[in-house]
C-alpha cells in the first residue's frame, strides 16, 4: 500500500488562514519551500495560480487537489491545508473547500499518478474526512494522515 505519510512532513500541514485559493496556496508552497527542498517554487506557485484561474481542482465536495510538476524538484512533496470558514476563489464562484492536498511533482510522473490515485480514494472514505474534520489542531491533523 502507497503510504502518504512518505511525501509529508508535520511542516507542511497547515491550518490555512486564507479565504482566496490563491492566497491559501501561497501558504502551502511557503510550506513546502520552507521544507528545504531546492526546486523552482515560484515558477511553481505560477503555474498553479494560472492552472487555477482556468480549471477546478475540486476532487470532491469541500476538497481540492491541485498539483503540477516542479522544475528541479527530483520527489514528489504534499502539503495539507485546512480551513474551518473554506477558501473561495474558485472557478465555481459559490464553491468553498476545506480541505487542500497541493502535489508538488517531482520527476518520476508514474508515482505522481499513484498518490493522486490514493488521495482520490482516501478523500472519499467517510472515515478519514470525519477524523480529519475533528482533527483539533494542524498536529493533529498530520497524526491522522500519518494512518494513511
Amino acid at each position: 500500500m502507497l503510504e502518504l505519510a512518505h511525501h509529508l512532513s508535520p511542516h507542511c500541514v497547515r491550518d490555512l488562514h486564507s479565504a482566496a485559493l490563491g492566497d491559501a496556496l501561497g501558504e502551502l508552497v511557503g510550506a513546502l519551500v520552507e521544507c528545504g527542498e531546492r526546486a523552482d517554487w515560484k515558477g511553481f506557485r505560477s503555474t498553479l495560480n494560472t492552472r487555477c484561474r482556468e480549471a477546478s481542482f475540486v476532487l470532491d465536495e469541500g476538497i481540492a487537489m491541485p498539483h503540477a510538476r516542479v522544475p528541479g524538484l527530483d520527489t514528489l512533496h504534499l502539503a495539507v491545508g485546512r480551513s474551518a470558514a473554506g477558501v473561495g476563489g474558485l472557478p465555481d464562484p459559490g464553491a468553498r473547500v476545506h480541505l487542500v492536498f497541493l502535489v508538488a511533482i517531482g520527476k518520476e510522473q508514474a508515482h505522481y499518478l499513484r498518490v493522486a490515485s490514493r488521495l482520490a480514494w482516501l478523500v472519499r472514505t467517510p472515515t478519514l474526512r470525519e477524523q480529519l474534520a475533528a482533527a483539533p489542531t494542524a498536529e493533529a491533523l498530520y497524526m491522522v494522515l500519518q494512518q494513511y
